[in-house]
């Protein structure tokens, strides 16, 4: 597993905090060039499967935790629980494409109480994300999208003929935290799985 420009420290996560769970406190949003709070393992297949379960309770639509399709700051797909003042605890697909923001499904009600499972699932040209209570079927959720928003051409752009951005890193799948209150909110996940399905 990778963080991302620091090093993984007890500060922001833990496994002793809460024996059994992988604790990540809240920080900076996922467009923050600083201190981002996110565990993730490089995606080594076309086709494959990440999935996570999470126990999270935020109290504020700042504070967001979840899986995390990550090519760059200016790329990348978050299936996240967060806060709705209407609605409570809500799920939401929420995203960056070249740096333009994205609300691909959500806010919709989920149970407050309890964890959740969370999936992304690669197939060769498309992500679709689902969700499931502890022990619920898998349902979809949001609208299935190109895996090339992921890609190293899609993230290298030029403009006026030069280079205003190269896509080199590959992308990565993992769990990620929010807390834009600064109050650092923790998210507790279960467990994480990654497999290759082809």
């Amino acid at each position: 597993f990778n963080s991302l420009r620091v090093p993984r420290d007890e500060n922001w996560v833990s496994q002793r905090a809460r024996p059994g769970y992988l604790r990540i406190h809240g920080r900076e949003s996922l467009m923050s060039f600083h201190d981002q709070s996110l565990i993730m393992r490089r995606q080594q297949a076309f086709d494959c499967v990440a999935e996570t379960e999470l126990d999270f309770a935020p109290d504020s639509f700042q504070q967001m935790a979840g899986l995390l399709a990550y090519y760059n700051t200016q790329n990348h797909a978050y299936l996240c629980v967060s806060h709705d003042e209407a609605l409570g605890c809500v799920l939401l697909l929420l995203g960056n494409d070249n740096g333009i923001y994205r609300e691909w499904a959500g806010p919709v009600a989920i149970p407050a109480d309890g964890a959740i499972r969370l999936q992304a699932r690669f197939a060769r040209r498309s992500l679709q994300f689902a969700w499931a209570t502890a022990d619920g079927d898998w349902q979809a959720f949001g609208p299935a999208l190109p895996t090339a928003l992921l890609s190293d051409e899609h993230a290298t752009r030029f403009e006026g003929g030069y280079a205003r951005s190269f896509g080199f890193t590959g992308n990565y799948v993992g769990m990620a935290c929010q807390d834009l209150t600064g109050r650092r909110q923790p998210a507790d996940f279960v467990w994480f799985d990654y497999r290759e399905t082809a």
